[in-house]
Parts: structure tokens; C-alpha cells; sequence
């Protein structure tokens, strides 16, 4: 167990040499395979669950912010808006339900999940926003082809077990403390300008340029935005991942 700490120490800030120990027992850390987030239809299907409460409204009014007209087709009903990516290749299909007064909310997010199973849809990207008493909702629709997940709440870095209980090798991003949509938009958008290119996730160049963004910020954004921790610095969640494999590693050996 030691043994793997000092790994995941030495391996979560080095995009060249990630050690050989660690990339058996789980995936990359530093960066997440454009490939591997695809569908088979070569999309990369992007969920994100809002709620019905004043703060559920105004991140929703935000989050519309992430999808200008001349990057992204919108379509929407009474229960769900969905953003696509101009252009043939590198398809990103973003969905978020509308954040109807509650108990409206749960009846799209149920409508969502209902419309997506029936086109076999399976988001490799999930992405909560709300506070943190409706984390649980979201995370029970995550499952094991999930590669990246956003928790926009607040201390959602609290969560990291729950989430890898579903999506067991999951890049997550959260926070300690405060959620905020000025922290999260720029997330999201750092999180999908890379894929609409066809290119991988890649946290350590995400993050450098997230910290310049958040220099020329206000004092309280780049304090909320410190809280953030990216996946390859999410020790907890990278500790976890790897023990977990390396106990079903020792359970095949002795079986």
C-alpha cells in the first residue's frame, strides 16, 4: 500500500513518464484517450444534470453560455436541451435536462435517461451541477464506460468512493469546498474545446491554462477555483482506483 502511494506521488504531475507499476493497475492519470470517451458511432456523448432550486436556474442560464451558436446546433423539447458540434468529425453531443421547478426536475432527468437507453446512448462524460444534497441522484445514473466526471457541487471531492463505485476507472474533478458556475464554466469549456478537435483530454495542460485564465480573475474566482482539484492531483480518487485493482489483481492470482 505504501508502495503504490509513493507511485501515484511521483506519476501525478509527469505527462512522460508515468510509471509502469501504475499504468497496469488502471488507466492513464495526467490525460484521458479521445478514442476511449466515443461511442460506436464515434460520438462523445456528454450528460449533465440540473435541478430545479433558484441556484439550479441561474447555473443552467450559465452552462447555455458554454455553447455559442457558431460552434454548437441546439435543440430542445419541454424536458431536455441538446448542443452538437458543427463540423463532420469529432462529434461532441452535449445534454443537459431543463431545471423544471421541482418535482419537474426529477421527471426530465427521468425522461433524459429513458430517451438515452432507448438509443443506446451511454455518456462517456458526466457532469453534476447543484448543490450537494442532489449529488446522490446523479451519480446513480454513472456507469462503468463513464471516463470523466464533473462534480460541480460543493465538496464533492467528498464523493470520490461513491463515484468509483459506478464508474470504476473515472478522471474526476471536484471540489473541496465551494462549487461555483464561475469555476465551472471555464472547466466545461476547457474540458470540450479539446474534444470537438479530436484531441485527448490532457489535465496537466487543462489546468495551466485554467491558472492563467484565473490570474487575470477577481481575488474571490481565483479562491474558488483554488479548491478545484483536477484528476491527475486527485490522489484520493487515483489511490483508490489502483487498491481496488490491485486487490482483484491478488484475488485472480489466488483463485
Amino acid at each position: 500500500m505504501y508502495g503504490l502511494l509513493a507511485t501515484i506521488f511521483e506519476s501525478s504531475e509527469n505527462t512522460e513518464q508515468i510509471s509502469g507499476e501504475l499504468t497496469e493497475l488502471i488507466p492513464p492519470i495526467t490525460f484521458v484517450p479521445n478514442k476511449s470517451m466515443r461511442n460506436k458511432e464515434g460520438d462523445i456523448i456528454v450528460r449533465t444534470y440540473f435541478y430545479g432550486d433558484a441556484d439550479g436556474k441561474t447555473s443552467f442560464n450559465s452552462f447555455k453560455s458554454n455553447f455559442p451558436a457558431k460552434k454548437w446546433v441546439s435543440e430542445s423539447n419541454k424536458q431536455w436541451i441538446k448542443y452538437t458540434s458543427k463540423g463532420k468529425e469529432n462529434k461532441v453531443i452535449v445534454y443537459a435536462n431543463l431545471p423544471l421547478t421541482e418535482p419537474a426536475d426529477e421527471a426530465a432527468q427521468k425522461a433524459l435517461t429513458k430517451h438515452l437507453q432507448e438509443k443506446g446512448l451511454d455518456p462517456g462524460i458526466v457532469i453534476h451541477r447543484g448543490h450537494s444534497y442532489h449529488l446522490g441522484g446523479s451519480l446513480a445514473q454513472l456507469s462503468p464506460a463513464t471516463r470523466v466526471v464533473m462534480l460541480g457541487s460543493c465538496g464533492g471531492y467528498h464523493n470520490l468512493s461513491a463515484v468509483l463505485d459506478k464508474s470504476p476507472d473515472a478522471n474526476i474533478i471536484s471540489s473541496k469546498q465551494i462549487g461555483s458556475f464561475s469555476v465551472n464554466e471555464p472547466i466545461i469549456r476547457e474540458i470540450l474545446q479539446p474534444l470537438t478537435e479530436g484531441k485527448d483530454l490532457d489535465w496537466i495542460k487543462a489546468w495551466k491554462e485554467l491558472n492563467q485564465y484565473f490570474s487575470n480573475r477577481s481575488a474571490q474566482e481565483k479562491d474558488l477555483f483554488s479548491d478545484y482539484v483536477p484528476p491527475n492531483r486527485n490522489l484520493g480518487a487515483i489511490f483508490i482506483k489502483a487498491y481496488r485493482k490491485q486487490l482483484d489483481k491478488l484475488d485472480d492470482q489466488e483463485a
